[in-house]
């Protein structure tokens, strides 16, 4: 025991000796620089979204091998040597063949390279410190702008929430005389415009030219940055605007800076060309505008959640249109979604995400009609308007229902998962798309794992019914339905009575074989049909619903066979592809397909439940025939009719031979 402190302090001292710390020091700092560096290119380049994780394995296996080889290793002017034993003496006699020499015996020549030697050894020492000081100023550089600037617009903002704004004098840098007039009458029609924003507090013009009034630069041809960052500090404006034009005849340009007052940062500048001697309104006005939906997106952005914000729109006024239809989405009122899009779309027509949520909209509706196509076509016209990270977002889509690619599909959905952007909508989307187009749903699972991931960072569970729903039905899919229940306990705190997370919570227990539980969510679920109002046929229908769900085919076909008895039309198309799914009652679905037709003929579901008859009655090039019929008349890429339609012709390939 009296002798550890003694241990511990030889081998602190040993640390030390050794250079230890110096390399940990060195290694932490350059891998912190490495990490920024590939955070920063893994996106530009496109690179998997694992690269990061890569890098930070990569160099936790590379710490202890470095500690270890400092520990063993030093680096000398003579190269990287062995390092020496603490117990070593310093003037030990040299052994011939050691590689040292008795310096009290070595003569001229033993002092001549002992001087070379610490002249080698200061410089390596000198070079040693200049790498380090260099790696503690990027590392500085790097941790500067992460902890005092990373919202810019933060202090731009009063306790409202609402932008200060000074508009001062422009400056005339035409040399004409004759447009002095244009220095106070450009930040006049600025003030009048801004003014009537929600969005922002602009300052009048009386007190702004009140506390330039007694500067000396006032009248002169340009404003001094002090001046102006002055003047805008004592009317307790948190952001000003300054500017100047230039010109000729009937071409000027007005450049216009958006500086912080605090700080005197550059936060955001444009330019208007125009004829300030002819159609002036039309210049001011396009200037006006742009500013002003600037800071009022940048405004509005600030009080949303994060999903809303990532617009991209050119317009306030279309973005607020864009924030009602996202959240009557997420409401599940699609109607309403569609009305607020289109309004969005029509104020600001280069508004790429307000086409695609029309899209969206039309699609989860299950509006599967021409104004999908349509949207659908919009959006990617205009998916240049966006950041190159969402562009294949866009393609996705356009390959479903417009070129119905698969490879396409496949290849912008794995894009999609790799680019791992900080959107629920997205995530949400891909697992449906994962589900729906590829019969993926390990995949689609990754994708709500990651929905749940943003729920967490965001503190808050996302409201909008589907997601859950999905969820669950996805886990039924992939055979988990032990994990069902936790999702359906988070969906049913959002919405209480939501139906669909019951039937989900009855089919996993119909799966775990819990017959006590599958007969008290069958009366919870006719409660909810009596709460709704729905009829005794529609209770029958969902209840084989949720043993469809459960993958009990057979319990699935005696529910809706009784749904469709007791009048529910509906229920017959499912009568039908659950009957044909386990090969029951062939003849009869291929009656019930034709009068399915006659009784929606303007609906493809008919010709396919037909075509699925015939081809379990052997009839293959008459249902190869319906189902080339379903693929020209059906919207979007349909994996189970690609399916059917190779299986049909490997049929008739194996008749012919």
């Amino acid at each position: 025991m009296p002798d550890s402190p003694g241990k511990l302090s030889r081998l602190w001292q040993e640390f030390k000796r050794r250079k230890v710390f110096k390399v940990i020091a060195v290694y932490a700092a350059t891998a912190f620089i490495l990490l920024e560096v590939v955070d920063i290119v893994t996106p530009a380049l496109l690179l998997p979204s694992w690269t990061v994780t890569l890098v930070i394995v990569l160099l936790s296996v590379g710490f202890p091998i470095a500690i270890i080889l400092s520990w063993i290793f030093d680096v000398t002017p003579e190269g990287i040597v062995k390092t020496d034993p603490m117990d070593m003496p310093a003037d030990r006699e040299a052994v011939p063949g050691d590689g040292y020499e008795d310096v009290s015996t070595s003569g001229r020549k033993s002092g001549d390279d002992s001087g070379s030697g610490a002249i080698r050894k200061r410089k390596l020492l000198s070079v040693s410190n200049v790498m380090i000081a260099v790696l503690f100023v990027a590392v500085c550089i790097l941790i500067y702008p992460k902890i005092f600037k990373a919202d810019r617009f933060k202090e731009l903002r009063d306790e409202s929430g609402m932008i200060t704004l000074a508009v001062l004098p422009f400056d005339n840098l035409t040399g004409d005389s004759a447009l002095y007039f244009w220095q106070n009458g450009i930040s006049e029609y600025l003030i009048n415009r801004l003014g009537s924003s929600e969005e922002l507090a602009v300052s009048s013009s009386q007190v702004v030219n009140d506390v330039l009034a007694g500067t000396r630069e006032v009248n002169t041809a340009a404003l001094a940055p002090e001046i102006a960052r002055k003047t805008a500090s004592k009317i307790n404006a948190s952001t000003y605007v300054t500017g100047n034009f230039i010109g000729s005849g009937n071409d000027y340009s007005i450049m216009l800076n958006l500086v912080n007052t605090e700080s005197g940062e550059l936060i955001w500048s444009t330019r208007v060309d125009g004829d300030l001697k002819g159609d002036y309104r039309a210049v001011l006005n396009l200037l006006s505008d742009t500013v002003r939906n600037y800071l009022e997106i940048k405004a509005l952005e600030k009080r949303v959640e994060t999903d809303l914000s990532r617009a991209f729109p050119n317009s306030a006024e279309a973005y607020r249109h864009y924030i009602d239809g996202l959240n009557a989405i997420v409401a599940g009122d699609y109607s309403s979604a569609i009305e607020s899009l289109e309004m969005a779309y029509e104020t600001d027509t280069t508004f790429t995400f307000a086409a695609f949520y029309l899209a969206y909209a039309h699609s989860f509706s299950q509006q599967f009609d021409e104004n999908l196509l349509h949207w659908t076509g919009r959006a990617h016209e205009l998916r240049n308007n966006l950041p190159p990270a969402y562009r294949p977002w866009i393609e996705l889509w356009y390959a479903c229902y417009i070129t119905k690619d698969v490879g396409d599909i496949r290849r912008y959905l794995d894009m999609m998962y790799e680019a791992a952007l900080h959107s629920r909508f997205l995530w949400f989307d891909l697992a449906v798309t994962s589900t729906n187009f590829m019969d993926d749903y390990t995949k689609a699972l990754i994708a709500f794992e990651k929905l749940e991931e943003l729920n967490r960072q965001w503190e808050d569970d996302w409201r909008y019914d589907r997601f859950y729903q999905e969820y669950a039905w996805t886990l039924l899919m992939a055979d988990r339905p032990g994990e069902v229940d936790r999702i359906v306990d988070i969906g049913l705190k959002i919405n209480s009575q939501d139906g669909w997370l019951v039937l989900a919570r009855g089919a996993a227990r119909i799966m775990m074989n819990d017959s006590a539980a599958v007969r008290r969510i069958k009366e919870e679920l006719r409660n909810l049909a009596e709460y709704y109002g729905a009829t005794e046929a529609d209770n029958e229908h969902y209840t084989g619903q949720m043993h469809c769900w459960a993958k009990d085919t057979i319990g699935a076909v005696d529910y809706f066979r009784r749904a469709y008895e007791m009048g529910r039309f509906n229920s017959l198309y499912m009568l039908i592809r659950c009957q044909l799914q386990i090969n029951m009652n062939i003849d009869e679905c291929f009656s019930l397909s034709e009068y399915y037709i006659e009784q929606r003929p303007e609906s493809w579901n008919g010709p396919y439940l037909k075509g699925l008859s015939l081809h379990k009655l052997g009839r293959y090039r008459e249902a190869l025939d319906l189902f080339r019929e379903v693929e020209e008349r059906a919207l979007g890429y349909h994996k189970w009719l690609q399916r059917d339609i190779r299986e049909a012709e490997r049929a008739l390939a194996g008749q012919a031979s």
